[in-house]
């Protein structure tokens, strides 16, 4: 990193954009190398093509890097690329403006402009993204944007993971999209089969904005209770302890890892 800040201003579009995707993909927020390539960036953005727009800010987003100038630029160049911008490009740039909190009025617009055509070709990631990114924003007026979005999903809301689920789940909440549409019953069903491959974060997500759709609810309720009963089972082990009930039968006080006897409470 230490050799490439000297020569950031002599970089293509194209090296800029790899190389903060390449740090951004390994976690690295090297201050001053990212400082190097948002000030490179600032003098070629007429030269972004729109991957390199949406890679740019995206990296910058999972860093938490918030480069005003070169937001203000980049969003202006890409409002007038919009048209360009793959569904990736389109689903990654309005995920970075929702990670870094910038409420982008118009490149919000310019993005629900370009999406509404393609988001029937959106993969499952980019539409459940892409909701996320709108109920995370403190905005909440999207137009037809957000029925688009559930009519776009519908046809694929057998092949959602865990994670689209609980994503989409808590933005429908969020958003207080309306819960008499077919959504919301869909979301439900899909999630049931998955059992206990409904990762925790996504099972709690679910529950907090589906839990009074039946037959949701009861079997999210189960799977909380069950999910809180392994991780106190777990801790347990971890820690050594007997359980209370299996000290009593074995006619020993419980005991800590320590050897100091637990108080019950009578």
């Amino acid at each position: 990193a230490a050799a490439s800040k000297p020569r950031c201003s002599d970089f293509s579009v194209q090296e800029i954009a790899n190389l903060a995707w390449a740090f951004a993909r390994r976690g690295i927020a090297d201050g001053p190398l990212m400082a190097a390539l948002a000030a490179a960036s600032m003098a070629k953005i007429p030269e972004f093509g729109s991957q390199g727009h949406s890679n740019t800010v995206w990296s910058f987003a999972v860093l938490i890097l918030r480069d005003e100038p070169l937001r203000s630029s980049l969003s202006s160049s890409a409002i007038r690329k919009i048209t360009e911008f793959s569904l990736q490009d389109l689903s990654n740039t309005v995920w970075a403006i929702a990670r870094l909190l910038f409420l982008d009025r118009p490149l919000l617009a310019a993005i629900a402009s370009a999406s509404l055509p393609k988001l029937a070709d959106f993969a499952v990631q980019n539409l459940s993204n892409t909701v996320w990114s709108l109920a995370t924003l403190p905005f909440r007026h999207h137009g037809p944007l957000l029925p688009a979005i559930a009519a776009a999903a519908m046809p694929k809301i057998t092949v959602f993971d865990s994670q689209a689920l609980g994503n989409t789940a808590w933005a429908v909440s969020r958003l207080e999209y309306p819960h008499d549409g077919p959504l919301v019953p869909a979301l439900s069903a899909a999630a049931i089969p998955l059992g206990g491959r409904l990762h925790g974060q996504s099972r709690a997500a679910l529950a907090d904005a589906l839990a009074a759709s039946p037959p949701l609810g009861p079997h999210l309720l189960r799977g909380l209770l069950a999910e809180l009963a392994s991780f106190v089972e777990a801790g347990i082990v971890a820690a050594g302890w007997q359980r209370p009930w299996d000290a009593r039968l074995s006619g020993r006080h419980p005991q800590t890892s320590e050897g100091e006897e637990l108080e019950e409470t009578v």
